[in-house]
C-alpha cells in the first residue's frame, strides 16, 4: 500500500478483512504509519528522504517473497522500487496521484514481471462490492473510523449535500437507509 492517507488507512483495514496474508504500507508521515500499524499494517515502512535503491531494499525486507498486489495512492517514484519489490504476475492498482501526476515506469521491470496495471477512480468504477464490504466492517466494529461522521436516512442526501459546510464530504453509502456524512 503507497499512502497511508485515510484511503490508505480504510484500505489497510479492508484488506485484512478480506484475507491478505500480509499487509505492508508506505508513507513519510510517521504518525500516519503508526496509525495504519494499530490498525492492521503488519509491517510500515518510511519512505521519506529514501533514494529509489533503498526504497526498494525497504520494501523487500518487508515481504521478501514480494509483492502480490500493490495499492498506490501517490503515483511517485516510489512506485518504480514496489515494482521491483513485486513477484512475477503482481497487480498494481493506481487510485491516486498525491505525490505526482505523472510517473516514468521503468519498461523492463515492469514488463518481465509481467504485471497488470488497473487504474481505479470512485467517479467511473462501479464501487458497490466495496462499500458494501465497508458498511458490513463498520456494522461488526472492524473498521476504524478516525474522523467524526454522522449518519442519517439516505432521503436526505439531497439535503445533506447542499448544507455541507466546506471540508465536509457526504458520502451515500450502498445501504439504502443510510448516508454518512464525514468531516475532512
Amino acid at each position: 500500500m503507497l499512502g497511508a492517507g485515510t484511503v490508505g488507512q480504510i484500505a489497510v483495514q479492508a484488506a485484512k478483512v478480506l484475507g491478505a496474508k500480509r499487509v505492508i504500507i508506505a508513507d513519510v508521515r510517521k504518525e500516519a504509519l503508526d496509525l495504519a500499524l494499530e490498525q492492521g499494517a503488519d509491517a510500515a515502512t518510511d519512505v521519506t528522504g529514501l533514494d529509489p535503491a533503498a526504497t526498494e531494499e525497504a520494501f523487500v525486507a518487508a515481504t521478501p517473497e514480494g509483492y502480490d498486489l500493490i495499492v498506490d495512492l501517490v503515483w511517485g517514484d516510489v512506485v518504480n522500487a514496489a515494482i521491483e519489490a513485486a513477484r512475477r504476475y503482481a497487480r498494481l492498482v493506481q487510485t491516486g496521484n498525491a505525490a505526482s501526476p505523472t510517473l516514468q515506469l521503468h519498461a523492463g521491470s515492469f514488463r518481465n514481471k509481467q504485471m497488470s496495471l488497473i487504474g481505479q477512480s470512485v467517479f467511473l468504477a462501479p464501487i458497490e462490492e466495496g462499500v458494501t464490504v465497508l458498511i458490513g466492517m463498520a456494522d461488526r466494529s472492524a473498521l476504524y473510523v478516525t474522523r467524526p461522521y454522522s449518519r442519517s436516512p439516505m432521503a436526505s442526501i439531497g439535503r445533506a449535500r447542499s448544507a455541507s459546510r466546506v471540508g465536509i464530504r457526504t458520502a451515500a453509502a450502498a445501504r439504502a437507509d443510510v448516508a454518512a456524512t464525514i468531516a475532512r
